[in-house]
C-alpha cells in the first residue's frame, strides 16, 4: 500500500478551512439574528470594530473605527450619565461588565433608544486591554413602555376627574333645573331676570366642563347607534363655518361609499367641533381646514405615537390644518387634561382630551400626524359597523301643558333629595301627575297600595342604596307587566356594568339634564310605548 502524506495533509487543511468557513458563517448568522451591533474596542490602539449591523440598525454608511465617532452621535443629555457608569468599570481592577441605556442618533437625524452591554478584558497585569459588547436598538420597547406609563397616568387622572364629575352631576341637575323653573316664573321686565340668566349660563358652562371631564375619563353615558360620519359632518357644516374666523376656509372631502360606525351622534359632533376649533386656533393668520372621511382596511397593525391600531376594517375622519405643526414636547402632553399652549384664560385644555376620551370609549383611536410649517392632521379611526346607519329621531317638544284628557302619571324614584324634588316640580308644571319616592322599596310599596289607572311611567335613578334601578324594574314587572320604566344616571354604561348593571336600558336620560330635556324625554317615553301598543 502506497501512502500519500501530502494528500492527507492537504485534505486535513481543506477540511479545517471548510470548518472555519462554516463556523464563520454560523457566527455571521448569529450576529444578524441578534438584531444588535457587536463591537470590540482596543484600548491600546483606540481602534473600534463594529459589525455591519451599525448600517442596518442605524442607517450609517460612513462609519469610522474610532471611539469619538460613536460618542459624537450619542445624545448630549445622556453622555455624562453613561460615562459615569462605564469609565469606572473599565479603569477599576478585576473584571467588569456594564449595561447602559441611552439615545443614539440615526443617519436620518432621529434618535434610537439603545441598550449597550459591555465586558472588559484584561491582560496578565490586570490592565484593561479590550472592551467587547453589543448595542441593541430597543426603540420599540421604549416607546411601548412610555405609552404604558402615559396610559397609567391618564387612567389615574381620569379616575380622579371622573369621580369629581359624578359628584357634580346631581348638584348641577338641581341647580340647572331650579334656575330654569325660576326663570319661567319671572316676568320679562323683572330686574332680577338678568341675574337668573347669569346663573343659568354659568351652570350650563359647569355642565359642559363636567361632560368634558367625563369624556376624558371615558366615564360618560354613551347612547351609540349605527351612524354615518358623513351625515355628522354635513349637519354641522353651517355651524362650523360660523364658528371659524373669516380668514379660515373649511373644505370637506367625504367618501361617498363611507361605511357606518357604532357611535353616539352627539358625542361625535362634539369631537368634530373640538378638532375643527383646535385647527382654527393653530392658524392665527388664517388658512384652510380640511375635514375628510374614508374607509380604511388595515392588513397589519398600525403603531402610532399613542397606541397600536389592530388590523381590521375602519372608518376614518380626519381634520387637517395648515398651521406650524407641533413639537415633540407638545405631543407628549397632547391629550392630557388642562394642558394647553394658549394664553391663560383662553382655553380649558380639555378640548383634545375630550376628543380622545370620546373616541377611545367608542372603541376607536386617534392618530396624529404633524410636520413643522406644514400642519397637523388628527384622524379618528372607528371600527366599521355591519349595521346600516339609522337617521336620528326627532323628539317633539312639550312646551304647552298636557290637556285634561291626556292625564299621565310619573313616579320619580331617586335617593337624592334635590334631584327628586326638582324633577317632580318640573314635570308637574308640564301637566303631569307626579309622585316621588326616595327609595325603590318605597316605590314598590306605593304601587302595591295604589291603583293608578292612567298611563304610568316610572322614572328611576340607576344606582341607589339597597336596590338598583334595574332590580326595581324587575320587581315591578312581576306585578305590573308592560309598565313603562325609564332610567336616569350620571354614570357611564361601563361603570354601571362594573356595578353589576347588566340589563339593557332602552330609555335612558343622562345627568345633568335641563328642564326641557327632562320634559322631552318623558314625553318621548310615553309616546314610544303608545306607538308600540303599550
Amino acid at each position: 500500500m502506497i501512502e500519500h502524506p501530502g494528500r492527507d495533509a492537504a485534505t486535513a487543511d481543506e477540511r479545517g478551512d471548510a470548518e472555519r468557513r462554516l463556523a464563520d458563517e454560523r457566527l455571521r448568522l448569529v450576529v444578524e439574528s441578534l438584531r444588535a451591533m457587536i463591537f470590540e474596542y482596543d484600548l491600546a490602539t483606540r481602534e473600534v470594530y463594529r459589525s455591519d449591523a451599525v448600517r442596518a440598525l442605524f442607517g450609517w454608511d460612513d462609519v469610522e473605527a474610532t471611539e469619538e465617532w460613536w460618542v459624537e452621535r450619542m445624545h448630549p443629555d445622556d453622555l455624562e450619565r453613561v460615562a459615569s457608569r462605564v469609565l469606572p468599570i473599565i479603569h477599576q481592577g478585576g473584571g467588569g461588565r456594564w449595561e447602559a441605556e441611552y439615545r443614539f442618533r440615526r443617519g436620518d437625524g432621529s434618535y434610537a433608544t439603545v441598550i449597550e452591554h459591555g465586558t472588559v478584558l484584561r491582560d496578565e497585569q490586570g490592565n484593561a486591554a479590550r472592551c467587547v459588547g453589543t448595542v441593541m436598538d430597543v426603540s420599540d420597547r421604549a416607546e411601548l413602555a412610555a405609552q404604558l406609563r402615559q396610559a397609567q397616568k391618564m387612567e389615574a387622572v381620569g379616575q380622579l376627574a371622573g369621580g369629581i364629575a359624578h359628584d357634580f352631576n346631581n348638584l348641577l341637575t338641581a341647580v340647572t333645573c331650579n334656575v330654569e323653573l325660576l326663570l319661567d316664573a319671572t316676568d320679562e321686565g323683572d330686574a332680577r331676570r338678568d341675574d337668573i340668566l347669569q346663573i343659568r349660563d354659568a351652570s350650563a358652562r359647569a355642565a359642559m366642563l363636567t361632560r368634558q371631564l367625563l369624556a376624558f375619563s371615558r366615564r360618560q353615558v354613551l347612547q351609540p347607534r349605527p351612524l354615518d360620519l358623513n351625515d355628522v359632518v354635513r349637519s354641522m357644516e353651517g355651524m362650523l363655518c360660523r364658528a371659524l374666523a373669516s380668514e379660515v376656509v373649511l373644505r370637506t372631502e367625504l367618501d361617498t361609499a363611507l361605511g357606518p360606525v357604532h357611535a353616539d351622534p352627539a358625542q361625535m359632533e362634539q369631537a368634530v367641533m373640538n378638532l375643527v376649533l383646535n385647527a382654527r386656533d393653530a392658524m392665527p393668520n388664517g388658512g384652510s381646514i380640511l375635514v375628510r372621511t374614508a374607509n380604511v382596511s388595515l392588513r397589519a397593525a398600525l403603531q402610532h405615537r399613542f397606541g397600536v391600531l389592530a388590523p381590521g376594517e375602519y372608518v376614518s375622519l380626519g381634520v387637517r390644518d395648515a398651521g406650524s405643526g407641533m413639537t415633540d414636547e407638545v405631543l407628549e402632553h397632547l391629550f392630557e387634561p388642562f394642558f394647553t399652549t394658549k394664553a391663560q384664560g383662553k382655553g380649558t385644555g380639555l378640548g383634545l382630551a375630550t376628543v380622545h376620551g370620546i373616541v377611545v370609549q367608542s372603541g376607536g383611536q386617534v392618530v396624529v400626524e404633524t410636520s413643522p410649517d406644514i400642519g397637523t392632521e388628527f384622524r379618528i379611526y372607528l371600527p366599521r359597523s355591519t349595521r346600516a346607519a339609522t337617521p336620528r329621531r326627532v323628539t317633539p317638544s312639550p312646551e304647552a301643558p298636557l290637556g285634561v284628557d291626556q292625564v299621565r302619571t310619573v313616579l320619580v324614584v331617586d335617593d337624592d333629595d334635590f334631584v327628586r324634588d326638582v324633577a317632580a316640580r318640573a314635570l308637574a308644571r308640564a301637566g303631569y301627575r307626579v309622585v316621588a319616592e326616595r327609595s325603590p322599596d318605597a316605590a314598590i310599596d306605593l304601587l302595591a297600595r295604589r291603583d293608578i289607572d292612567e298611563p304610568l311611567l316610572v322614572l328611576t335613578d340607576v344606582l341607589m342604596p339597597g336596590m338598583n334601578g334595574t332590580q326595581l324594574a324587575e320587581r315591578l314587572a312581576v306585578h305590573r307587566p308592560g309598565l313603562r320604566i325609564s332610567f336616569m344616571s350620571g354614570y357611564s354604561t361601563d361603570e354601571l356594568a362594573r356595578s353589576g348593571i347588566g340589563a339593557p336600558m332602552r330609555s335612558f336620560l343622562r345627568k345633568p339634564f335641563t328642564v326641557p330635556e327632562l320634559r322631552n324625554f318623558v314625553l318621548q317615553a310615553f309616546q314610544t310605548d303608545e306607538e308600540d301598543g303599550s
